[in-house]
């Protein structure tokens, strides 16, 4: 019989693992309606274009090209909007896979608050609770503030070290089924950086790179990090948390 943290945490788990698949198929969905969407909106923007050309740009500038004028302008336009649904995507999937990360950390103060001791021993303790109080009372205190306060404030790369910290997994491990992803905490510092440059700098391009690889590693992360989660703490996900509940 699993006591009502264990319950707590498989619930919570659940229903963070059931969020996190409808957003990344969310992320999905908006990008393949991009990608479907993009010729048509170039044929109908060449021709707006054009038609702005011929009436307005060919009496301002008789000596041009007005339809190669026309024609660079289309150009930029989808090229500014593919621009926009792969950062929007980055900063949606970097989202996404943060609450993850944070709900991950939640889940192991529950399941298994022990294992957070090491990064509480500092805390500060009234005489007053310390004889009040049990030491497990307060270790869940703390922890609950300390999640609350400093925890959720984290970046996603701070988050991920915390879990790291916190499950201790052994040298080298990986989930079996994740055969062809390997973590790299400087891959996620610098996804962290860009998305950072993305949202902080509006109005400046930023360098995006490799998109669909960026979002793959986003993705393998969040179950990096959950299989992580589930083998030190033995929760499960279970639906029946999620179906039940609505």
């Amino acid at each position: 019989m699993k006591d009502a943290r264990s319950l707590d945490a498989e619930a919570l788990l659940s229903k963070s693992v059931w969020g996190l698949t409808e957003s990344w198929s969310a992320i999905q969905s908006f990008r393949r309606v991009a990608k479907a969407g993009l010729p048509h909106a170039s044929e109908v923007i060449t021709q707006e274009n054009l038609a702005h050309a011929n009436s307005v740009l060919r009496r301002l500038f008789p000596d041009n090209d007005v339809g190669s004028m026309a024609k660079a302008q289309t150009d930029r336009c989808l090229t500014d909007a593919q621009y926009a649904v792969d950062a929007a995507s980055l900063v949606f999937a970097h989202s996404v896979t943060d609450a993850a990360a944070y709900d991950y950390c939640r889940v192991t103060a529950l399941a298994c608050p022990t294992a957070w001791e090491s990064r509480l021993l500092g805390k500060q303790v009234s005489l007053a609770d310390a004889m009040k109080y049990g030491s497990h009372f307060l270790l869940l205190r703390a922890l609950a503030a300390h999640l609350r306060r400093d925890v959720e404030r984290c970046s996603l790369p701070e988050k991920a070290d915390i879990l790291h910290a916190v499950c201790r997994p052994p040298s080298g491990w990986r989930p079996p089924d994740l055969a062809a992803y390997s973590y790299d905490p400087a891959r996620l510092r610098r996804l962290d950086c860009l998305r950072h440059k993305i949202v902080h700098n509006p109005g400046v391009p930023v360098t995006l790179g490799d998109m669909e690889g960026h979002l793959f590693y986003l993705n393998m992360t969040m179950f990096y990090l959950l299989d992580m989660v589930k083998d030190r703490c033995k929760v499960s996900v279970n639906l029946a948390h999620v179906f039940g509940s609505r």
